[in-house]
């Protein structure tokens, strides 16, 4: 995984020319939004860990069975609890703090007031959050604004593409997924639907339409996500 994030992704043969040799990188992956941010957010997480003892420490407790999921690390001066919802649907989450008082989101650096260090925070399905006791360093790579961002639950790859596209989109197995494409002059050129399977991937065929700019409008439940496409 450290080796294939090193090289950005690629689509070429990990054997090609061999397993171990150097890869070319394919700088279009910043331009995918959903790469760059899996990119920026590792980066600051491998940064932070290097950063601070607190996250390097042997001191720690975890809760790691069910969707819910806790590491409280602490040393001497800092006290760290990472919780997230790795459920499909909202839920109560447990951070158990070290303590009550003043914590501070590591990516956002807003502060959260804590005066019932066990009580349980609602969370959207994969959200989660780093919480330290002592205000850090503002996350490398990540801006403020995109750190408060909720990020989108559908995802086209490749894209641009040449008709054959694979839309994953995060939700319950079994959900009725609706989508229509539309051409640049608004016209719906294509409607259909299917229920998501486990693994949330749905292969489009769209190399019946001429290359150009097209939108596809994705609805699930009570969200609607609009995903720009380019088809060559």
């Amino acid at each position: 995984m450290t080796y294939m994030f090193e090289e950005l992704a690629y689509d070429e043969s990990i054997d090609d020319p061999c397993r171990i040799c150097e890869k070319s990188i394919l700088w279009s992956y910043y331009a995918n939004t959903h790469r760059n941010r899996l990119y920026k957010y590792t980066a600051a997480l491998i940064n932070m860990r290097n950063s601070y003892g607190v996250f390097k420490t042997d001191n720690f407790i975890y809760a790691l069975n069910g969707g819910s999921k806790r590491i409280n690390l602490s040393v001497q001066d800092t006290n760290a609890t990472v919780v997230g919802n790795f459920n499909v649907t909202a839920g109560d989450v447990y951070p158990n703090f070290q303590h009550t008082g003043t914590w501070y989101d590591y990516f956002t650096g807003d502060s959260v007031m804590v005066t019932n260090a066990t009580a349980p925070m609602t969370y959207q399905p994969g959200e989660w959050h780093v919480y330290t006791d002592v205000k850090l360093d503002k996350a490398s790579l990540i801006g403020v604004d995109e750190a408060k961002d909720v990020p989108s639950r559908v995802a086209l790859y490749p894209n641009p593409s040449n008709g054959i596209v694979e839309l994953l989109v995060d939700t319950e197995e079994g959900t009725l997924v609706r989508f229509s494409l539309y051409d640049l002059m608004g016209r719906e050129v294509k409607k259909d639907q299917f229920n998501a399977s486990q693994n949330g991937i749905e292969t489009l065929e769209l190399n019946r339409f001429p290359a150009g700019a097209y939108v596809l409008k994705i609805q699930f439940g009570s969200e609607v996500y609009t995903e720009q496409i380019m088809l060559e």
